[in-house]
């Protein structure tokens, strides 16, 4: 009857002394049957006759946090609007509204916000809502997270907070800046923001970085710059930008490569000749004895060798 969301028959068996938290045969719950059957008007009547919406099913989740993971948005309203709380759960799982932003579903994010779920809800690696919503990009909810006063330098297992989940996402950067997040923290591995952002291909999100007093030629644990790693991935509009700052072209990391080297083993010859513009040092080696000069060389960069020979 529920499979069928025939609401007549299921009026008419819950009369009887039916165990609504019964499990089936194959570990399902009737709540979960109906949720797959979207059987929107059995919700309701099973949960105002006892039904349990925190029981897990034989997957260990409950029915809201799977609707939730899934993005089926009619069954988490309809949970909702039955008076099932925003962060109903198994005891081993975490919110619906955490799966939701592990699943990308921001939606369904949304309608748990709006329901009063839980804002400083963690997963196991410690990470908050504010930091998922910040890595995919949505300015939308982080302004809404923002504005719940959610933690915004909250640290995850690897101490990165949410700012730097934001690095390549501009406008959720400017709204966790202006909310007062901490752009000079570091991770357990040393990388700030602008280390993460430079990273990135756009160069956009330096801006509002840039624009502050952060330091271009902090180290992460690697003894790499923002620079460096801008050189090393080839993305020339961000060396640009960071140029923009005089940087200290010749920091060496810890094998002793520099922003020319790096660039140069990548084969990024506008960088090269960008970075020799601006003053770098060609004659440096790294660790290994090796000059950019010597890896233009050995790998063919003709173009970039004979720039270097210059």
């Amino acid at each position: 009857a529920v499979s069928r969301n025939d609401t007549v028959a299921v009026q008419l068996l819950l009369r009887t002394a039916v165990d609504l938290n019964l499990r089936l045969p194959q570990g399902e719950t009737l709540l979960q049957v109906a949720a797959d059957a979207h059987a929107l008007q059995c919700l309701p009547l099973l949960l105002a006759r006892g039904a349990d919406a925190a029981a897990g099913s034989h997957t260990g989740h409950s029915v809201l946090w799977l609707a939730a993971a899934r993005n089926d948005a009619a069954v988490v309203k309809a949970l909702l609007s039955a008076g099932v709380s925003a962060d109903t759960r198994a005891a081993a799982e975490g919110t619906p509204l955490m799966a939701a932003l592990r699943a990308t579903h921001f939606d369904v994010a949304q309608m748990l916000l709006t329901a009063g779920a839980y804002v400083e809800a963690a997963d196991v690696r410690k990470r908050t809502p504010l930091m998922l919503a910040s890595a995919g990009g949505q300015t939308a909810l982080v302004k809404r997270l923002i504005e719940m006063h959610a933690k915004i330098d909250a640290e995850d297992d690897e101490q990165r907070t949410a700012v730097l989940y934001a690095a390549g996402a501009r406008e959720a950067v400017i709204l966790l800046l202006a909310a007062g997040a901490n752009q000079k923290a570091a991770d357990a591995r040393g990388v700030t923001v602008l280390h993460a952002a430079a990273a990135q291909a756009g160069a956009a999100v330096l801006v509002p970085l840039l624009a502050s007093d952060i330091s271009v030629n902090r180290r992460d644990n690697a003894g790499d710059t923002p620079l460096l790693i801008a050189a090393a991935t080839g993305h020339m509009a961000v060396v640009e930008s960071l140029l923009g700052r005089s940087p200290d072209l010749n920091v060496q990391n810890l094998s002793g490569d520099t922003a020319l080297i790096a660039a140069t083993r990548g084969g990024y010859s506008d960088i090269c000749r960008l970075l020799l513009a601006a003053g770098a040092n060609r004659s440096l080696r790294n660790g290994v004895g090796v000059s950019a000069g010597d890896i233009a060389a050995s790998r063919g960069f003709q173009s970039i060798a004979k720039e270097l020979g210059g």
